[in-house]
C-alpha cells in the first residue's frame, strides 16, 4: 500500500492516537443508599459491615494527613432524615482516586465505625468514581 502524501499518513496516525486518548470515562456506580441512611440516627451505622454505594460532593481532602488518609463527602442536597448527618468520611488508606474538593462522586465501600465515627472504607481507587467535576461544595445550612 502506498500513501499519497506524508501528511495523510500523519493525519491518520494522529486520528487513531486521539481516538485512544478520548476513551469514555468509567461509569459511576448507582447509589443504593443516601449518606444519611449510612449515618443512621443512632450511635453507629445501621449498615455496619455492609457494602454500600453513596453519592456526595467532596468537601475536604485528607489524603496527605497520616491519621486520616481519606475524603469527606456531603450530600448535594439534604436527605431530610431527622437526626442523621448528610456528611460522611471515606477512608482510602493508600488509594488515590482522581477527584478534588467540589467534585460530585460515588463511593462504594464497607460501612463501619472508626473512633466512634461512621465511615465508608474504600481502599481501591476505582471505588471512588467521578460523576461531575467542580460542582462546588453544598451551601452552608444554619443550625438551630
Amino acid at each position: 500500500m502506498r500513501w499519497r502524501t506524508p501528511s495523510v499518513a500523519l493525519a491518520t496516525a494522529l486520528a487513531l492516537g486521539l481516538s485512544v486518548l478520548t476513551a469514555p470515562a468509567a461509569l459511576a456506580a448507582t447509589p443504593d443508599h443516601s449518606i444519611a441512611e449510612v449515618q443512621g440516627t443512632g450511635a453507629s451505622t445501621p449498615l455496619a459491615g455492609q457494602t454500600v454505594t453513596v453519592e456526595g460532593v467532596v468537601t475536604a481532602d485528607y489524603r496527605g494527613v497520616s491519621n486520616f488518609r481519606g475524603l469527606f463527602i456531603q450530600s448535594a442536597s439534604p436527605a431530610g432524615i431527622a437526626g442523621a448527618s448528610d456528611g460522611l468520611f471515606v477512608y482510602l488508606n493508600q488509594a488515590n482516586p482522581a477527584v478534588s474538593i467540589g467534585d460530585l462522586v460515588t463511593v462504594t465501600g464497607v460501612a463501619g465505625e472508626n473512633g466512634g465515627q461512621t465511615q465508608i472504607t474504600a481502599t481501591a481507587a476505582d471505588q471512588v468514581t467521578l460523576v461531575t467535576a467542580a460542582v462546588e461544595v453544598p451551601a452552608a445550612v444554619p443550625l438551630p
